[in-house]
This record gives C-alpha cells, sequence and structure tokens, in this order.
C-alpha cells in the first residue's frame, strides 16, 4: 500500500459530513421543506485551520503559564477552550434551525447551538 493514496489532510480539509440524529428514535433528522438530512461538515483534525486552532490554544496556554509561574486552568476555563475549537470545527451546516428559524452558519450561530443543543 502506497501510503501516498491515503491523502489524510486533503480528506481533513474536504471535512466529513455529520448527519444528525433523533436523540430517542436515533432517526436521522431531515428538514421539513426540503426532504434533505440535516447535517453539518466539520473540518478533520489533520486540517490546516484545526492544526493552527490547536497550535494558538497551546501557545496561550503556555504564555499564560509563563506569566504566572505555573499552570492554572479550571474547568470552566477548560470547557470554554474546547467549545470554542467545536466552533472552528464546523465549517458549514444545512437545515440547522432554532423556534422555526434557519440559523446561518456563524461562529456567534455555532456558539448557540452548541451551548443550548449540546
Amino acid at each position: 500500500m502506497d501510503l501516498q493514496q491515503l491523502n489524510s489532510v486533503d480528506k481533513a480539509e474536504e471535512g466529513a459530513l455529520l448527519l444528525l440524529r433523533h436523540p430517542v428514535t436515533d432517526d436521522t433528522l431531515i428538514d421539513e421543506e426540503t426532504k434533505e438530512p440535516v447535517s453539518i461538515l466539520l473540518y478533520g483534525a489533520d486540517s490546516k485551520i484545526m492544526r493552527d486552532a490547536a497550535h494558538k490554544e497551546a501557545t496561550r496556554r503556555l504564555q499564560k503559564s509563563m506569566q504566572r509561574g505555573k499552570l492554572k486552568l479550571d474547568a470552566e476555563e477548560l470547557d470554554n477552550s474546547a467549545r470554542e475549537i467545536d466552533v472552528i470545527a464546523v465549517k458549514s451546516w444545512n437545515h440547522i434551525k432554532v423556534a422555526g428559524q434557519k440559523l446561518d452558519c456563524t461562529p456567534e450561530h455555532i456558539r448557540f447551538v452548541y451551548q443550548h443543543f449540546p
């Protein structure tokens, strides 16, 4: 097997489609108007945007620890950091609605959805 054929970096840049599922029935969620699946396209961990986000967060933590002499993080700070990485991971989405209103795929809307519908 030639590893060149695997090319996981290009696949990570393309992203992977996540079909949202009903938490009780496990059925794929379907948009009522279009009859298309409700989905989120996520960057892979090896994509440039995700590597850059991980490096930025690691640098922030290192700088913080250097200023204080040691690294002190609390659970809330770790949760917020993880949520921001999750926000960056969203490349696009389809048919995401809240209270009947379609939401554009913006960082603010992604944060809202992740916070209110974890």
